[in-house]
C-alpha cells in the first residue's frame, strides 16, 4: 500500500478539468475521474458524496491511452456518456447532458500503475461511502481482490481525496 504522502503528490498531479467534449492528444497511460461540472452532491449509501463525483476509470497505453479515452467520451461511446443517456430517459428528474460534466486526469507510467491506482481510489471511495461511484459498475469486491486489500488496508479518506482533486 503506497504511503499517504505518495497519493497526496500523485493527486497534485491531476490536469485541469475539461468538459467532456474536449479531447486531449496524451496517449500515456492514466488514471481519470469524471464529475459533474457544478460539483452537484450525489447521495451515496453512508453519506453524500459533495464533490459529485460519477466515475473513476483507468486508461492504457498508446491505442487505449486517455487520448483514446478523451475521444470516446467526447463521441459518447465511453460507457459513462452512454449510462448518462440512459438515466436521461428512464428517469426525466435526472436528465443529465453530457456538456454537464467533465473529466480530469492523472497521467502515469503504465497500465498496471494505471489499473493499482484506479484500484485505489475506487476502494477510498468505497470504504467511505460503503458504495462506488454512480456510473462505475466495477464490484468491489473485484477491486479488494484485485489488490489483495483488506479491512486493515489504508488510504487517504475520500475527502482528503476530493478536496486535493478539486484544488
Amino acid at each position: 500500500m503506497p504511503s499517504h504522502d505518495a497519493a497526496r503528490a500523485l493527486l497534485a498531479q491531476r490536469t485541469a478539468w475539461q468538459l467532456l467534449d474536449a479531447t486531449t492528444d496524451d496517449d500515456r497511460a492514466a488514471v481519470y475521474f469524471v464529475r459533474t461540472t457544478d460539483g452537484a452532491p450525489i447521495a451515496r449509501w453512508k453519506g453524500t458524496d459533495r464533490g459529485g463525483f460519477i466515475y473513476i476509470g483507468m486508461a492504457g497505453l498508446g491505442s487505449t491511452g486517455m487520448s483514446r479515452r478523451s475521444e470516446e467520451l467526447a463521441t459518447g461511446v465511453h460507457q459513462v456518456v452512454q449510462r448518462l443517456e440512459i438515466l436521461g430517459r428512464v428517469c426525466p428528474a435526472m436528465k443529465t447532458q453530457t456538456p454537464k460534466c467533465q473529466y480530469a486526469f492523472i497521467p502515469l507510467a503504465g497500465p498496471a500503475e494505471a489499473s493499482f491506482w484506479e484500484s485505489y481510489f475506487l476502494f477510498s471511495y468505497h470504504r467511505y461511502f460503503a458504495d462506488r461511484p454512480p456510473l462505475n459498475r466495477r464490484l468491489e469486491q473485484d477491486i479488494i481482490a484485485h489488490c489483495g486489500w483488506g479491512a486493515s488496508d489504508e488510504t487517504l479518506a475520500w475527502p482528503e481525496v476530493s478536496d486535493l482533486l478539486l484544488k
